[in-house]
């Protein structure tokens, strides 16, 4: 069962493995422990889980739109990654104003942009995402609240 948090611990732990640290966006080329701890005091962030092995982070951009990341530990993945993530969606629908999802991954990701495809998400071509170390290449996703 997904349900909003405001306590970061399992999505930090999950975040900083090695196998996931490595693929999560920004943060890919910066040494520094990744903590959503200030995120989930905030209102325009949803920190999801399942308490277990599956957390989201949903960037409020207004009440219609968030950007989503998602993070599964490593014991976490193929149908139980799908299932989690359908799971994590299903909330967002439920639960707040959303319309649309949006979200990017890096293209050497080949896992992870299956899995958008796998629960839903159609995309949006590639590009490169600047950012603070200079940008790197990624798929831009998108799911709407009407395909569901």
């Amino acid at each position: 069962m997904i349900y909003r948090t405001r306590d970061a611990a399992l999505h930090n732990l999950i975040v900083n493995k090695p196998e996931v640290r490595r693929t999560f966006g920004i943060y890919i080329n910066d040494p520094r422990p990744i903590t959503f701890d200030e995120h989930a005091q905030r209102d325009d962030y949803l920190l999801l889980t399942n308490g277990e092995n599956a957390c989201a982070i949903m960037d409020m951009v207004s009440p219609a739109v968030y950007d989503g990341h998602s993070l599964f530990d490593p014991a976490c993945r193929g149908r139980d990654a799908i299932e989690q993530g359908r799971e994590i969606i299903a909330w967002m629908w439920k639960n707040t104003q959303a319309q649309i999802i949006v979200g990017k991954t890096p293209a050497q990701n080949r896992a992870a942009r299956m899995f958008n495809r796998w629960v839903g998400f159609t995309s949006d071509g590639t590009g490169t995402f600047e950012s603070v170390d200079g940008g790197w290449e990624c798929e831009w996703f998108h799911i709407l609240r009407a395909a569901v």
